[in-house]
């Protein structure tokens, strides 16, 4: 179901994705059983400037920048047509702050995302337009385990966090 709440049902597909909830449960677990105060925050697609597009680990906007910049064609791992939610990395700062001082912040998961979806073909299209280049992206295959639709429901973060994102895509 979209938006993805915090307690969306979790079965990763990947072994990227399970690889954070084995963490996210790993820090529950020293929770329960330890009694440290521990919360979990889930940061959608992190990007920001300094963001290395060579590394494995880059996002796909960092990715787009060093292609257009290299007037190259961005590619794009199927259709196009999957939906994302983006987060500046200043926000994610934010956000940990917040966690770190609320009491209330203890023991639970906090989404960490825009809350708002955009498809990677508009995404393409709208650093290409800002570029001034004449550019089309490319697709290529997609990725295996790949989820179609991602975006942040963030209303528990608001609520109990009192905070929202201040840089717009």
């Amino acid at each position: 179901t979209l938006p993805i709440a915090e307690s969306h049902h979790q079965n990763p597909g990947s072994p990227y994705g399970l690889s954070k909830l084995a963490g996210e449960r790993y820090v529950n677990i020293y929770h329960t059983i330890h009694k440290l105060p521990t919360a979990v925050i889930r940061p959608f697609n992190v990007y920001s400037k300094r963001a290395d597009p060579k590394s494995p680990y880059s996002g796909v906007i960092s990715k787009f920048l060093y292609c257009i910049k290299e007037n190259k064609p961005p590619l794009i791992l199927g259709d196009g047509k999957q939906t994302r939610d983006f987060i500046h990395v200043n926000d994610v700062v934010q956000m940990i702050r917040v966690v770190l001082e609320k009491k209330e912040a203890i023991g639970e998961t906090f989404n960490c995302g825009g809350g708002k979806p955009i498809t990677i073909n508009e995404l393409a299209d709208e650093i290409i337009g800002i570029s001034g280049k004449n550019l089309k992206p490319t697709h290529t295959k997609e990725r295996k385990g790949e989820i179609k639709h991602s975006y942040a429901d963030t209303r528990k973060t608001k609520k109990i966090l009192k905070i929202e994102p201040k840089i717009e895509l």
